[in-house]
């Protein structure tokens, strides 16, 4: 009776985990080429939202300590609707700054990832393409 009450348990603690914190998938998820294929990125969930590092570049000798494979350029993105990721940060290698950002796969299938200060109106778009 004892081994029947403790598996009892166990099944309600898994369910009530897995309720707590359901995988997610979203088309924004898997691996994309940066523009000019100079750089793949991976987003996957991280906790309850999303993030993406980078996980294979073209020319890895040009790459810095803080621009090499398993640097974090995206966090924090929550689901806002099928196709868009909002509320997050993109990471400007370029200048080391942070941005407010939009991830949003369009009908042709790529991601625009849109990043601003203030305005989304005043941001700029890249687009990135699925790598398969």
């Amino acid at each position: 009776m004892i081994s029947n009450l403790s598996l009892h348990k166990n099944i309600v603690m898994g369910f009530m985990l897995f309720a707590a914190h359901p995988p997610k998938t979203h088309p924004v998820t898997g691996e994309w080429y940066t523009a000019g294929k100079e750089s793949k990125i991976t987003i996957a969930p991280c906790g309850d939202k999303f993030c993406g590092k980078i996980t294979w570049l073209k020319n890895p000798a040009t790459a810095t300590k803080e621009s090499g494979i398993g640097t974090q350029i995206i966090k924090d993105f929550e689901i806002v609707d099928d196709m868009t990721l909002e509320k997050g940060k993109i990471h400007d290698l370029r200048n080391d700054k942070w941005y407010n950002g939009r991830l949003k796969v369009g009908s042709d299938g790529k991601l625009e990832v849109r990043g601003w200060l203030g305005l989304p109106a005043l941001g700029k778009s890249i687009y990135w393409t699925r790598a398969n």
